[in-house]
């Protein structure tokens, strides 16, 4: 369940249950939701350099196993280009190291900042599994997110 309507149906910190019975099986699983957290380098509509690129960083989002950073190539002609997500469990990001990869022109680029709990965390970025529901297939977990779009000049 992704709630992009009415976000009071889903609600940080707070936990949610899955149970699910058919026949003589039962499946359970729950998920605590990250609190919401957002960016606080760089700023919404910040124009960056690639020379001086700033060390990102976010408020500590409660509750949060993990950080899933998303960088997005924002283009008139393709503006689903996903680049490869950094996954960080601190609230700070060196970009200098990863620049040449994921701002490889100059440009628009959304960057999307997922707080992941356990579960997620476990389905997205830990080892390879199948679920994270125990016998069941598909995982049951939460995110909170954040994002920001940049100007990035290649110089």
């Amino acid at each position: 369940y992704h709630d992009n309507i009415d976000r009071r149906w889903v609600k940080p910190l707070h936990t949610y249950h899955l149970l699910v019975a058919l026949e003589n099986d039962t499946v359970k699983a729950s998920t605590t939701v990250p609190d919401t957290f957002r960016f606080l380098l760089p700023l919404n509509g910040d124009t960056l350099h690639t020379s001086s690129m700033p060390r990102f960083t976010w408020t500590k989002s409660q509750g949060a196993r993990a950080y899933y950073l998303c960088v997005f190539k924002d283009d008139a002609f393709d503006t689903t280009r996903f680049i490869l997500p950094l996954v960080v469990t601190d609230t700070f990001l060196d970009m200098n190291l990863y620049k040449d990869a994921y701002f490889d022109t100059t440009g628009f680029y959304r960057i999307k900042n997922f707080a992941l709990d356990n579960n997620r965390y476990r389905y997205l970025a830990g080892p390879p599994r199948v679920d994270t529901l125990g016998d069941g297939i598909g995982h049951f977990g939460s995110q909170t997110s954040d994002t920001i779009q940049v100007y990035i000049i290649k110089d």
